[in-house]
């Protein structure tokens, strides 16, 4: 029987940052949370303004950039949102929880209900055009002041600085947890991450990776018990292959079709012991990365009843095993010496190949 004790140290939070950094690449999808920015005065449009201050002198905050990133205590933001994916256009709300664009009777619209569809485009220097109805959301170069403008003389252009999540992960005890994000993301130093790329008579190939891409699900690798963070990436990643699946929000464990049969009909999870264990639990976490019954039953029934998992390219101190002889030798997770691997489930260091080997 298994235990869902197995799985509780393995902990994920997910928090917002007061840090916004500048979009240089135009996303698939612009949604997010946003400073609205006129670079060269340093000013972003006040996003914390009541209604009748919007579009009126001045709306705007100084700002300081560094790096092209800006860090601000204050909700000045603006929150964009998809309202048409095939026509492209967007709504663009204020912290203070007011609609803007340009309007019928107004130059300068807010509304709590009317949503103005605007569309964007991103140029090669990094400014940014929102157009609402022909009209552009720039700012007035003499008023320093945020307006919508059919013509462009007399008015700066503008740039979007894109707020960025951070998560913070528990790495378990075993030196390893899994995790799935709902955005790219960036491990910080000292952590590495893995995919996994392939799976064979020999095992599986976990390979080390820099960007974690949204949905998918990855192995973190760090010093046991601490707390590590992962911040988002704005920079697209390719997609390349990874054969380990995961869920960003709570999941129901039986609304997700499994490939394999029998036991393996279900997901395997890393376990805080460091071993992937077939989960019950009627919910899959959040966050939660997991392993398709199917491949393990395939490494199963191809390796004799045995398979490994090898971490290609490894840095850390598992490579650091004295390899002096060549006669096979066998450690725990704890760098115990072990005559031969015996305990079911439980995943052990090869000496000189680096390549854990599961029972």
């Amino acid at each position: 029987m298994l235990l869902l004790a197995f799985f509780s140290s393995i902990t994920m939070a997910i928090a917002d940052s007061s840090k916004y950094v500048k979009v240089t690449t135009a996303p698939k999808d612009w949604s997010g949370d946003y400073l609205i920015v006129y670079e060269p005065d340093r000013k972003a449009f006040d996003g914390s303004l009541p209604e009748e201050m919007l579009g009126k002198a001045p709306n705007t905050k100084t700002v300081k950039i560094k790096e092209s990133t800006i860090t601000t205590e204050a909700n000045i933001e603006f929150t964009i949102n998809r309202i048409n994916a095939n026509k492209k256009t967007y709504s663009i709300k204020s912290a203070s929880g007011f609609y803007i664009g340009f309007g019928k009777n107004k130059q300068f619209a807010s509304s709590k209900n009317t949503i103005y569809a605007h569309t964007i485009e991103l140029d090669n220097n990094g400014n940014v055009t929102l157009t609402s109805s022909s009209c552009s959301l720039k700012c007035n170069l003499h008023k320093k002041h945020f307006f919508y403008y059919k013509n462009k003389n007399g008015a700066g252009a503008i740039t979007l600085y894109k707020k960025v999540h951070t998560t913070q992960v528990t790495i378990a005890d075993c030196g390893y947890t899994t995790v799935c994000l709902p955005y790219n993301a960036k491990a910080q130093d000292g952590v590495q991450a893995f995919a996994l790329r392939n799976v064979d008579e020999k095992g599986m190939h976990f390979s080390p990776v820099d960007i974690l891409i949204a949905g998918k699900g990855y192995v973190l690798q760090g010093t046991a018990g601490t707390e590590v963070e992962l911040s988002e990436v704005l920079e697209p990643s390719l997609d390349t292959i990874n054969l380990m699946s995961g869920v960003v929000t709570r999941t129901l464990r039986e609304s997700i079709t499994y490939q394999g049969t029998g036991e393996y009909a279900y997901p395997w999870i890393l376990a805080k012991d460091g071993t992937f264990k077939r989960y019950v639990g009627e919910y899959i976490p959040a966050g939660k990365a997991y392993v398709d019954g199917a491949l393990i039953q395939k490494m199963k029934s191809s390796a004799a009843n045995a398979f490994r998992i090898i971490f290609e390219d490894e840095t850390t101190g598992l490579s650091q095993l004295n390899e002096e002889s060549k006669a096979p030798a066998y450690y725990n997770l704890q760098g115990q010496r072990v005559a031969q691997p015996t305990r079911s489930g439980a995943i052990y260091i090869e000496r000189g190949n680096r390549k854990f080997i599961v029972k």
